[in-house]
């Protein structure tokens, strides 16, 4: 099963290679969700959840007849976020992907019960293993493995495990893009758009690698094809082309404030 598991790794890792490679501004949830289904041969929905109590899913597979209107009515009236993972992961803090029954019964609440057994149990869906992408206070997105009969063996949790820093790379970036419109100007690639973008922002080398998972002398391998796609030799002399072919917003604010001075903000390295 580990050399099932390797083999299963080192094919997500050419796909979200060939993902990064290509600008994007939206998290590809579809193909992420067919392609763990693929891997796990499980039903797999993506799940997200926001502070104004709105939330939403989209599954792998067409489940007949569910969710029923008196179960979107459940959850719409606030059901949600008695879910057994999300009450562990609202408590811990830890994204780490965990399944419904390794949940202490202590955090499962009433509720939680409700939606485990009389909810998730008929259509199948009542064992789950979660690999959450996005977890900031109510702020929540995740890929979500269902089936039923027992828990997800060791194996496939530990190659949950492996996907979701790989997942959250691929969102670090495109969120990074969604702030950056579209103009004439050179081609750029879906790394060095990011790091672009976050230049701007005041990153310093050492921020935007970590911020992008990369290493420092990546971000320097990045910033030297920009500079030379934009014909620049330095930071400021990027951004400022860069906005001069439309593909960083404008330095100043919405109501005209202007922000701190280019110098200001890209004087680190």
């Amino acid at each position: 099963m580990v050399a099932a598991n390797d083999r299963r790794f080192a094919a997500w890792l050419d796909l979200i290679a060939d993902l990064l490679s290509t600008p994007r501004t939206a998290l590809p949830h579809e193909l992420i969700a067919a392609e763990l289904d693929t891997t796990f041969d499980e039903n797999v929905a993506w799940h997200w959840l926001d502070p104004d109590g709105s939330f939403g899913f989209e599954s792998s597979r067409e489940i007949p007849g569910w969710p029923t209107p008196d179960v979107q009515e459940f959850f719409a009236h606030g059901a949600m976020t008695q879910h057994p993972l999300l009450a562990w992961y609202a408590t811990t803090g830890d994204p780490t992907p965990t399944t419904t029954a390794r949940v202490p019964d202590e955090l499962v609440t009433p509720t939680g019960s409700v939606i485990l057994n009389d909810i998730l149990k008929p259509p199948g869906l009542d064992h789950q293993l979660s690999i959450p992408y996005q977890l900031d206070g109510y702020v929540h997105r995740t890929f979500l493995l269902s089936t039923t009969g027992s828990d997800f063996p060791p194996e496939h949790v530990s190659l949950a495990g492996q996907l979701r820093p790989l997942l959250c790379l691929l969102d670090r970036q495109t969120t990074a893009l969604e702030r950056l419109p579209s103009g004439e100007g050179p081609s750029l690639t879906g790394r060095e758009a990011a790091v672009l973008q976050l230049l701007t922002d005041g990153l310093t080398a050492q921020s935007i690698a970590f911020r992008l998972g990369i290493s420092p002398r990546t971000v320097h391998k990045h910033l030297e094809h920009l500079y030379t796609k934009l014909g620049v030799r330095d930071r400021l002399q990027a951004v400022i082309v860069a906005q001069r072919y439309g593909l960083l917003d404008a330095v100043g604010g919405a109501d005209g404030e202007q922000r701190p001075q280019l110098s200001q903000r890209l004087s680190g390295r």
